[in-house]
């Protein structure tokens, strides 16, 4: 599995992976959608596969692409008179989405075989429906037996801007992935600088010391390695 992680990406795969991201992904501070990538990818495809490839030989992403711009919208149309009630989200540049999901793509085959079987979300071949018919298999179960059952349902506050990055490097080195594979990865991270959007201004860029963002193709897989050691901790 590592030789195959390792393997020089292709063109055509990295041209597979820029056309899933969908035509309706937003663009981030550069303003410059997909439809740009995918039009012009007969003479710019060449460059971003090399690049990508790159970044896996030196560890370095372009501190330019890596870029983000956190915009808060509401979590309901309720007076939003305090912080927890709004959610931010960060819009991130066309270009490193296309790195994150060549990196997904790549990643998605080997990850049933190292993430626990009740990690079902994104993952091949898995449903987030099987935890739901467990559930309820469960309690027909303790139903039909006469036992006592307690449901413990626990809930990430914010899980994505809390994973801290050595922690996540560690896992990933502890699970044998190669260290050029995990140096590649941390470059989508490291390095990595957002600003604030308020009344159509730019805030000052300050840089981002942990999380996981939202929007990267390659995020809720390295939450579930973090969640799946976290949890044997427990």
């Amino acid at each position: 599995m590592a030789s195959q992680l390792l393997q020089p990406f292709t063109s055509q795969e990295v041209f597979v992976a820029a056309k899933s991201l969908g035509k309706d992904v937003c663009p981030g501070k550069d303003g410059i959608g997909i439809g740009f990538y995918l039009h012009y990818w007969d003479f710019i495809g060449s460059l971003i596969t090399r690049a990508v490839n790159l970044i896996f030989s030196t560890g370095n992403m372009p501190e330019e692409w890596t870029e983000g711009i956190i915009y808060m919208i509401p979590k309901s149309d309720a007076q939003c008179d305090e912080v927890s009630k709004w959610r931010p989200i960060t819009l991130l540049n066309v270009v490193y989405k296309i790195v994150a999901k060549t990196i997904a793509v790549r990643l998605r085959p080997v990850l049933p075989s190292i993430i626990h079987g009740t990690q079902c979300g994104f993952l091949q071949d898995r449903s987030i429906f099987d935890n739901i018919f467990l559930f309820w298999e469960m309690v027909a179960l303790a139903q039909q037996h006469k036992q006592q059952l307690a449901v413990l349902l626990l809930d990430f506050e914010k899980a994505y801007d809390k994973v801290d990055w050595d922690f996540l490097e560690a896992v990933l080195s502890r699970l044998g992935f190669p260290a050029a594979w995990i140096k590649g990865v941390s470059s989508l991270y490291r390095h990595a600088s957002s600003s604030v959007l308020f009344v159509g201004e730019y805030g000052t860029l300050f840089p981002i010391s942990r999380s996981v963002r939202q929007g990267c193709s390659l995020a809720p897989f390295s939450l579930y390695l973090v969640w799946g050691t976290l949890s044997l901790l427990g």
